[in-house]
C-alpha cells in the first residue's frame, strides 16, 4: 500500500507483467499474420463461398482472443479476491470470466426472440441449436430422460439367475445414469462452498420441492418418490454433503498443524494475496527467540547477570544446536532413503496437493459460522442465500430447456463450472458483509457478490422474454396453497420472534439501568 492506500504490486511483478503482456502481443501478432495470410491465398471458383466460411472462422477466432485477452489483462491487473489458493491469479481470471458472462446475459435479454438469440449466438457453438424446438427429430440427438414412466422398484419379470440386479431394473438403471456421479461432485462442490450442515440440508430439501413444484412445466423434473428422497437426498447429496465437509474439516485441521488460527473472525481469517513466506519465516524467528528470552527474564530484576551468563554459554550452546541439528538431518535423510518408493509418492502428492489447496502458513481455511436461528434479520440472510442457490439450480433447466440445449452439451457443462468458480468467492464475500460487526447498512458488499447477484438477475430476465409463452400449464392448486401456507407460517413465526427480541431487549436495557442507577 502507498501513502495514498492504493495496492501497489512490487517490481518483480510489474517486470513479470510486463514480459507476459510482450510474450501475449507476439502470439497475437502470429495469429492475426497467418490468419491475413491464409486469407489472401483464397483462389478457385468457390470464391464467395469460402470467403463467407473464412469471415465465420475469423469472427469466431477474433471473439476467442478477445475473450482471452481480457482473462489476460484480469490475471495481470485486475484486483484480488478473498482467496488464495491455488494462485490469486486464478481467481482473478474467474472474476474476468464472469464479467463477459454477465455481458453475455445481457446481450441475449436484448435479443428479440429466442430464434434470434439462437441463430446469432449459439450458432457459434453448434449449427444444430439454430433450429431448436422447431423440429425435435431433427433438433435432439440427444433424447432427454424421463423418470417417471416406471416407478416400481422391484421388477420381477426381468428376474433371472444370472443377475440379480436385473430384478431392481428401475433403480439399477438411475443409479447407472451419466449424471449420478455429477450429482454427487456436485453436492461435494456445494459443500466446499457453503460449509455448513443446517444450510446443505435446507438447499438439498428445498430443490426437491422445487423440482415438484415445476414438474408441471418440465418434465425432467418428474421423477419417483424413491429417486427423489432416497437416491437424491439421503445417497447423492448426503454422501457429497459428507465428503465435502470432511474435506472442509480435514483442511482446517491440517492449516492448524500448519501454524495458523481455525475460527471464523475476520481478523484471523483474511488470507493474504501476496507471498510472505519469507517474511513469516524471519517473524517466526524473532517470536522465537523473544519468547526464549522472556522465559529466561529474572522477575528479580537481576537481568543483568542472566544476560552475561547468556553471553558466555552462547558459543558453546550454539555448537551443540548446530551438532542436534545435524544428527535430526541426517537422521531424516536416512528415514528418508529407507522409504519405498510408492510411499515416496504418495507423501510427495499429498504435499503439492496440500500446498496448492490450503492457505499459506498464517492464514486459515476459511470456516462459515452462518448461524441462521440467531436473529430474523440472521435468517433471512441465509434464506437469500438458499434462494440465490436454488435460482441457480432452476435456471439450468429453465435456460436449457427454452434454448433447446441437450443436457450433455459443453454450454451446460461451461456455465455450471463457472458458477461453481464464482460461487466459492460470493458466498465468501457475503459472509463477510453480513458478519460486519458495523452491520450490512454500512458494511459494503464485495465486487464478486454484487456480481453473481447481477448474473442471476440477468439470467431471469432471459428466461422472462424468452420464456413467454412455453410455459402455459396452470399452476396445481395443490403446490399453490402448500407454498401459500408455508409462506404464512414463516412470515409469522419471523414477526413473534422479532417481537420476542425486542422484548427481550428492553428488560435487559431496563435491567442494565437499574444496576447503573443502583451503583
Amino acid at each position: 500500500m502507498d501513502a495514498n492506500g492504493v495496492s501497489v504490486r512490487n517490481n518483480t511483478n510489474n517486470r513479470k507483467s510486463l514480459s507476459f503482456l510482450f510474450v501475449y502481443v507476439l502470439v497475437l501478432a502470429y495469429q492475426a499474420l497467418n490468419d491475413d495470410i491464409g486469407q489472401r491465398n483464397i483462389r478457385g471458383n468457390d470464391v464467395s463461398e469460402t470467403r463467407t466460411a473464412s469471415s465465420s472462422s475469423s469472427t469466431k477466432k477474433g471473439l476467442f482472443f478477445a475473450y482471452v485477452s481480457y482473462l489476460v489483462y484480469s490475471f495481470l491487473q485486475g484486483e484480488d479476491t478473498h482467496m488464495f489458493r491455488p494462485h490469486p491469479g486464478v481467481w482473478r481470471c474467474v472474476h474476468g470470466s464472469f464479467v463477459l458472462y454477465l455481458l453475455f446475459l445481457v446481450f441475449l435479454v436484448f435479443q428479440e426472440t429466442k430464434e434470434q438469440a439462437r441463430a446469432r449466438v449459439f450458432a457459434f457453438w453448434d449449427s444444430n441449436l439454430m433450429f431448436a424446438g422447431e423440429d425435435d427429430e431433427k433438433m435432439f440427438p440427444y433424447e432427454e430422460r424421463t423418470y417417471a414412466t416406471d416407478c416400481r422398484v422391484f421388477t420381477p419379470e426381468q428376474c433371472n439367475l444370472a443377475s440379480f440386479g436385473s430384478c431392481f431394473q428401475n433403480v439399477k438403471n438411475t443409479i447407472l445414469d451419466e449424471f449420478f456421479l455429477a450429482h454427487v461432485l456436485g453436492w461435494f462442490g456445494k459443500a466446499l462452498a457453503i460449509r455448513d450442515w443446517h444450510l446443505l440440508w435446507a438447499y438439498s430439501i428445498l430443490f426437491e420441492l422445487m423440482e415438484v413444484t415445476f414438474r408441471h412445466w418440465l418434465k425432467n423434473f418428474d421423477e419417483c418418490w424413491w429417486d427423489s428422497w432416497v437416491l437424491d437426498v439421503l445417497v447423492c447429496n448426503f454422501g457429497g454433503m459428507w465428503v465435502g465437509m470432511r474435506a472442509t474439516k480435514y483442511f482446517a485441521t491440517t492449516n492448524v498443524g500448519r501454524g495458523s488460527y481455525s475460527g471464523s473472525s475476520r481478523e484471523e481469517s483474511s488470507e493474504g494475496v501476496e507471498d510472505h513466506g519469507f517474511t513469516e519465516r524471519v517473524i517466526d524467528d524473532f517470536e522465537e527467540s523473544s519468547s526464549s528470552e522472556e522465559d529466561e527474564y529474572d522477575e528479580d530484576g537481576q537481568e543483568g547477570e542472566d544476560d552475561e551468563n547468556e553471553m558466555k554459554n552462547k558459543p558453546a550452546a550454539a555448537a551443540r544446536s548446530s551438532e542436534r541439528t545435524k544428527d535430526e538431518s541426517d537422521g531424516k535423510k536416512n528415514r528418508h532413503h529407507r522409504r519405498r518408493p510408492s510411499s515416496n509418492f504418495v507423501r510427495v502428492a499429498r504435499k503439492s496437493i496440500e500446498n496448492y489447496i490450503l492457505p499459506e502458513k498464517g492464514h486459515n481455511w476459511y470456516r462459515y459460522e452462518w448461524q441462521p436461528f440467531k436473529t430474523p434479520g440472521r435468517f433471512i440472510q441465509c434464506v437469500f442465500l438458499i434462494g440465490m442457490c436454488l435460482s441457480f439450480e432452476l435456471n439450468a433447466f429453465f435456460l436449457k430447456f427454452i434454448y433447446g440445449i441437450p443436457p450433455p452439451h459443453i454450454l451446460n457443462t461451461l456455465r455450471l463450472v463457472l458458477w461453481f468458480a464464482q460461487a466459492n468467492i460470493a458466498i465468501r464475500e457475503y459472509y463477510v458483509f453480513i458478519t460486519d460487526e458495523r452491520g450490512i447498512w454500512k458494511a459494503q458488499l464485495g465486487a464478486n457478490a454484487w456480481l453473481a447477484i447481477a448474473a442471476m438477475a440477468m439470467e431471469f430476465l432471459v428466461i422472462l422474454k424468452h420464456g413467454d409463452g412455453l410455459f402455459t400449464a396452470k399452476w396445481p392448486k395443490a403446490v399453490v396453497r402448500c407454498w401459500l401456507a408455508v409462506s404464512a407460517v414463516i412470515v409469522g413465526g419471523l414477526i413473534v420472534w422479532q417481537f420476542k427480541k425486542e422484548k427481550e431487549r428492553r428488560v435487559m436495557t431496563k435491567t442494565k439501568y437499574k444496576n447503573k442507577k443502583n451503583i
